[in-house]
């Protein structure tokens, strides 16, 4: 009786040291993540239309909406805008296959209409982009079939 009982703790303290180390991890210190938008993009503009080269402009997306929010006479997909300015990061991410990826530097420049993209929105104001990630499938690779 004494074996199993020892056992036993030994499994559940085991369990519980593994899940402590894995924790703090999982979530960032100040207890939030941050807010993660994946949408296909619907127009791209910049600040100033003449030169095409700046940082700053907006990005606006066709987002899926969740499951959670009334269904009841609303739109599959909401529209929404984003500011870039001169602190947002840009990169391509390129999926090569089942759970492998290669990620490329990238430029507002390369942001085009019909792009998969993972916007992570700033603390603060969740309308400005702290970093944008165009998602770009491997030539050759089809989409799975659903």
């Amino acid at each position: 009786m004494n074996t199993i009982r020892a056992v036993w703790v030994m499994a559940v303290s085991a369990v519980l040291a593994g899940s402590t180390v894995a924790g703090p991890q999982a979530v960032p210190k100040n207890g939030k993540r941050p807010h993660r938008v994946h949408g296909v993009v619907e127009a791209v503009s910049t600040g100033n239309d003449k030169d095409k080269d700046t940082d700053g402009g907006s990005i606006t997306l066709k987002v899926h909406r969740r499951k959670k929010q009334p269904a009841a006479n609303a739109p599959a997909y909401v529209e929404r805008k984003f500011e870039v300015d001169a602190n947002t990061k840009f990169e391509k991410v390129i999926l090569l296959g089942k759970h492998q990826r290669k990620t490329e530097p990238a430029t507002f420049a390369d942001v085009r209409k019909g792009e998969h993209v993972v916007v992570l929105a700033k603390k603060g104001p969740e309308h400005v982009a702290a970093k944008v990630a165009i998602i770009v499938r491997q030539k050759g690779k089809t989409a799975p079939v659903k």
